[in-house]
């Protein structure tokens, strides 16, 4: 799998901010920092896997279900795609998990 897309500074800067709102226990103002973090840097795997873990606590399934299909799209790292392969099965959704562990076993090398 290729390597994530640089991230802005204006996205790094909601990033980091919804990294602490996330410590803090405060998704929602996590949530918001990592949206327009996201909007600053639309091809960056780790903004959107952020995002789609907080909309998940929040309870917001099927926005995280849309971002966890966008995090595949965006070719992410092997670490992300198992964390949405795993998020997925979390909230039943078995099939799209396949989908995504399978996307892992295509990029590996070493998988015959």
């Amino acid at each position: 799998m290729p390597k994530d897309n640089p991230i802005k500074p204006a996205a790094e800067q909601r990033l980091r901010q919804g990294d602490i709102f996330i410590g803090l226990g405060q998704t929602s103002e996590a949530a918001a920092c990592l949206v327009k973090a996201a909007d600053f840097s639309s091809d960056n795997s780790r903004v959107f896997t952020l995002l789609a873990e907080t909309r998940q606590i929040n309870g917001k399934y099927l926005p995280a279900l849309q971002i966890y299909d966008r995090i595949i799209e965006l070719d992410a790292t092997r670490a992300e795609v198992r964390i949405t392969g795993n998020a997925l099965s979390e909230i039943s959704e078995h099939a799209q998990a396949v989908g995504a562990y399978e996307n892992i076993l295509k990029a590996d090398d070493t998988n015959p």
